[in-house]
């Protein structure tokens, strides 16, 4: 799926955006300044920088992409900008594309298709492993996956998939998921769905099945199928329903990289500046915590500046941001 990071200090303007693009099936993260941006870009990965040129801190549009290049060189950025005429505006031969504000949201997505080129809005170095007892079948799925420029690793059966289960397990690299033929000597695919949910192995599942069995379709989506598909099998419908599960690999990806990028920042903090973390994300200012905690305005200003720092937050509003998705529910008043 691809990936896209919008930074523009504009709030209203970089949610709708935000929106616009995930409804149209991109995994989007958004930052309001410069720094942030690149905080953000450096954990989230992009493909696609769609950036603004001043956001009121010290970086520009440039700046962003240019950090963000040094960690992937492979990034594509893409300026929009309400100063492309002036005389001081931004420099367009830095971007790959530039679109001046206003624009329509057709503009930014043909911008998009160009300079991913080929590679389109799902990124197709993905891997799809394929597991059916049929080797006609595998080699027709193997054949409509290459097609559409995915990768696949066809297997006889649930159990020699299991036997590279090492290397299904081994973080990082491209997007996956695996396509599971319901009925097979020996272990089934179900059965093999219950096995890798046992064995806390995280990839998206599609169920293929010659039989349009309701209970065991349902039995498959309640295991956390992403898709049950009949046989036989038609190339626009099984690419739909790869990309479906692509996409719900990469954003299960993405928020636990997220998810382990935080856990770092909040153990690099103090026992105070936990403290005053947690009451910044109840909303209180720095006169109400002093008060609660005891403790000088002065004090609670330079915990306050150093947890900012540490979260690469410009203020509050960007802390929470970072923050507060990840408290969990049931202790949503505390980290």
């Amino acid at each position: 799926m691809l990936r896209l990071l919008v930074v523009d200090d504009e709030r209203l303007y970089c949610s709708n955006l935000e929106r616009s693009l995930t409804a149209r099936g991109f995994l989007v993260r958004t930052a309001f300044s410069g720094a942030t941006g690149v905080e953000v870009g450096l954990r989230f990965d992009p493909h696609v920088l769609v950036t603004d040129w001043i956001f009121g801190d010290d970086l520009v549009g440039s700046d962003v992409r240019d950090r963000l290049r040094s960690a992937n060189p492979r990034l594509r950025s893409i300026l929009i900008s309400g100063f492309l005429g002036a005389p001081d505006g931004p420099p367009r031969d830095d971007f790959d594309e530039v679109i001046a504000k206003p624009f329509r949201m057709e503009e930014l997505l043909a911008a998009i298709d160009r300079v991913t080129g080929s590679e389109g809005r799902f990124m197709t170095d993905a891997t799809v492993f394929v597991v059916d007892d049929d080797p006609q079948m595998r080699e027709s799925v193997s054949l409509m996956l290459r097609s559409v420029g995915y990768e696949p690793r066809p297997y006889a059966s649930a159990e020699d998939f299991l036997e590279d289960l090492s290397e299904v397990r081994t973080p990082g690299g491209p997007p996956r998921c695996v396509l599971i033929d319901v009925r097979m000597p020996g272990m089934s695919g179900l059965e093999l769905q219950q096995r890798l949910i046992a064995e806390d192995v995280r990839i998206p599942a599609v169920i293929l099945t010659g039989y349009a069995e309701v209970p065991m379709a349902v039995q498959a989506l309640q295991d956390g199928a992403v898709h049950f598909l009949e046989k036989p099998i038609r190339r626009d419908m099984l690419q739909r329903c790869v990309e479906d599960a692509l996409a719900v690999d990469e954003q299960a990806r993405v928020a636990r990289a997220e998810e382990t990028e935080l856990a770092k920042r909040l153990e690099s903090l103090t026992a105070r500046e936990r403290e005053v973390l947690d009451r910044l994300l109840d909303a209180k200012n720095v006169k109400q915590i002093a008060a609660e905690l005891g403790i000088g305005l002065q004090t609670i200003a330079k915990h306050r500046a150093k947890v900012l720092r540490k979260f690469g937050a410009r203020n509050d509003v960007e802390l929470a941001l970072l923050v507060a998705p990840h408290r969990a529910p049931e202790n949503a008043d505390r980290l």
